[in-house]
């Protein structure tokens, strides 16, 4: 029984990272939850419109931090080199992309308004693809690509007075992000992970319909997110 135990402890210690992984394939299915950093990286774009010409713009850059959190869930299949996954995700955040006090030209005249203007997200689908590789039996790294669903709010309004209009909108996105997957309690690792998100371009319809002035706004949100999560294998 003692040279059958020493046997046994030497083919372990001889079994590679990815037969390590193998010999644990019950762990292809996961769920986990992620919280973080966020920056949202936008350009708002707002237009005016005066009756009887006069037309206005601004480009107003956006830098703002909050944080961010994740539920996710996925699946992963472990070859001889790779694993290969697909994860569904969903989340919201903290940040609320404002800008106040800028002004909209109208053709070299006065100012047309001091405005202020706020992007947020209300929440986010994505589902992505993971390419990875086991670098020993309690490492892993990988790469994330995939597509989001983010509802948006952009929100026009006097500084400091009140909302004087607002819209709604879905978007689609695109994400990619790199991370890594610690364990120290078997079943169970710690993620650390990099993520990249972009949206389409939304323009709202007109945010101040009882002037005499036509208000569009303009935004395609941008995002870098740095979390901290658990992932729990089946």
């Amino acid at each position: 029984m003692q040279r059958l135990g020493l046997a046994i402890i030497g083919i372990s210690l001889l079994l590679t990272p990815t037969e390590l992984l193998a010999a644990n394939s019950e762990r292809d299915f996961y769920v986990g939850a992620q919280v973080g950093l966020s920056l949202m990286n936008n350009d708002l774009r707002p237009e005016a419109f005066a009756l009887g010409g006069g037309d206005g713009d601004a480009n107003v850059s956006v830098d703002k931090f909050g944080f961010a959190g994740d539920v996710f869930a996925g699946y992963i299949k472990d070859f001889s080199n790779v694993s290969i996954g697909l994860e569904a995700k969903f989340g919201a955040d903290s940040i609320s992309g404002k800008e106040t006090g800028f002004s909209l030209e109208r053709g070299g005249s006065e100012p047309l308004t001091d405005v202020t203007n706020k992007i947020s997200q209300d929440y986010h689908f994505g589902l992505e693809a993971r390419l990875g590789r086991v670098v020993d039996e309690n490492l892993f790294i990988y790469a994330k690509l995939g597509a989001l669903l983010g509802r948006f709010e952009y929100e026009h309004a006097e500084t400091g007075g009140s909302k004087i209009g607002s819209d709604k909108e879905t978007l689609w996105g695109i994400s990619a992000g790199v991370g890594l997957e610690c364990t120290i309690v078997p079943k169970i690792p710690v993620r650390l992970e990099y993520n990249y998100q972009q949206y389409d371009r939304f323009k709202t319809k007109d945010l101040d319909p009882d002037a005499n002035d036509t208000f569009i706004g303009k935004v395609s949100p941008k995002y870098h997110s740095w979390m901290i999560g658990i992932v729990y294998y089946f």
